[in-house]
């Protein structure tokens, strides 16, 4: 059964469980699955209640009657604004599971079992402590917690000193600043490199095109000096009206045609259909050729980067009069990159901004890691 999807912010999640889609892979196989984008589910107002934990250190909001409040008052928080600190409801959720001296650990059955990918997690010692890691992984993997709080968690359950820790609100701020100062260090580059990548497409279907035209030039001549070598053999041998000369050179000859090109009776002559086919043989070799340079252009830009950036002329013109298959002035595509997401081989997110995304959360961490040691 296809599941729809919808966007928020810069992310993708499936309509109705609200589980984020991590790759654009797994984007592409819910649309191939038949799964359509939907509007942004619009959220609904409920009535809100402050919990207490039990040591009474913390406080936190949550929704009356929802699953996420009533875990928590299982784990023993009250209902109370009495604690001191505000944090996050998902924080307080694993506070309780992991750090709270009355709450017991309890491991849910984890649906991935590697542990969670986070470089400054510190080496695992303890059967707790892997169990602490698989939970925070798949509490990750599930959309439920942003992988800087989960880091967050991990550096406070495993011994930091409370009243030295960020706040995870200070933490998703500065987050949010360490990601600005990496895209502003790493966007000139990439921006630089996407337009050198259009600039290098549009001088090879250029080069596609004027090889064309050079084709054109030298045939037009070869075929003028063919065509009148031909007529003046046909006429040595008194053969200029015979149906001989027609079927030669079709309209070219000095009978007129009865039929239009496509119905019976036309004869488009051995001569012009020879030149036809030399025609579509290039032709075919110039789009094969157009069609490679597009595809790795979409894998590297994606598709809508490559369909609405100004490559020139992505055609070449037909240079010879009527026939079967073609007309003068005809416009023929060399390549046209896909614009509908449902078209098979369409590249959402091409590699090059999976580069970018990839270096950016890099320097982000670096920055990051450097902000919160201030």
């Amino acid at each position: 059964m296809a599941t729809n999807f919808y966007k928020s912010g810069t992310s993708w999640f499936y309509e109705g469980t609200n589980k984020k889609i991590l790759t654009p892979d797994e984007l592409k196989a819910a649309q191939k699955a038949g799964g359509k984008e939907v509007d942004k589910p619009t959220q609904q107002k409920t009535n809100k209640a402050t919990l207490t934990s039990p040591d009474g250190r913390y406080k936190t909001i949550v929704d009356i009657g929802s699953s996420l409040g009533n875990q928590l008052l299982g784990s023993g928080w009250t209902n109370s604004s009495s604690g001191k600190q505000v944090i996050d409801s998902q924080l307080a959720l694993s506070f309780s599971k992991f750090n709270l001296p009355e709450s017991k650990i309890t491991t849910p059955t984890p649906k991935i079992t590697t542990p969670i990918p986070v470089e400054d997690i510190k080496t695992i010692e303890t059967d707790a402590d892997q169990d602490m890691n698989n939970y925070l992984y798949n509490e990750v993997r599930n959309g439920n917690l942003t992988e800087d709080l989960a880091k967050f968690i991990k550096d406070y359950v495993g011994g930091i000193n409370t009243d030295e820790v960020t706040t995870p609100e200070e933490y998703e701020i500065l987050a949010a600043d360490a990601e600005l100062l990496a895209k502003k260090d790493l966007d000139p580059y990439y921006k630089q490199l996407k337009a050198q990548s259009i600039e290098d497409l549009k001088t090879q279907y250029a080069d596609i095109r004027n090889e064309s035209a050079r084709y054109q030039q030298q045939e037009e001549k070869s075929y003028k000096e063919t065509l009148a070598s031909t007529k003046a053999s046909l006429r040595a041998r008194g053969l200029t009206f015979s149906g001989s000369s027609r079927g030669t050179l079709g309209s070219e000859s000095a009978l007129s045609q009865i039929a239009k090109p496509g119905e019976d009776g036309y004869v488009e002559g051995t001569l012009p259909q020879a030149r036809r086919y030399n025609w579509e043989d290039r032709l075919a070799g110039w789009q094969e050729t157009a069609r490679d340079l597009g595809t790795s252009a979409e894998r590297l830009l994606g598709s809508a980067g490559v369909s609405s950036a100004d490559i020139g002329t992505n055609s070449l013109v037909n240079p010879y009069k009527s026939s079967i298959t073609y007309n003068a002035g005809e416009n023929i595509p060399l390549y046209l990159a896909k614009k509908d997401t449902t078209q098979e081989g369409y590249v959402p997110t091409g590699t090059l901004a999976l580069e970018r995304k990839e270096a950016i959360e890099k320097l982000k961490q670096e920055k990051l890691s450097k902000l919160t040691k201030k």
